[in-house]
């Protein structure tokens, strides 16, 4: 049996421009070798400043508002 694992994720962010929009969302799964998950998936939700607008076409995509 392998040791090597290998970690899965998905970063979400309330735009399109790097510079300037904010992460959304952090998803991750941890795997084996033979990619058969290892322990619980990770989910992390990001509360925007008050003084930030999200970009509307963002939030549709994800879902996340």
């Amino acid at each position: 049996m392998s040791s090597h694992t290998f970690l899965w994720h998905d970063y979400e962010t309330f735009g399109a421009n790097t510079r300037r929009d904010r992460p959304a969302q952090f998803a991750a799964i941890r795997t084996d070798a033979e990619l058969n998950e290892i322990g619980e998936p990770v989910m992390l939700y990001c509360k925007p400043a008050n003084d930030y607008l999200p970009d509307p076409q963002s939030c549709l995509i994800t879902g996340i508002t």
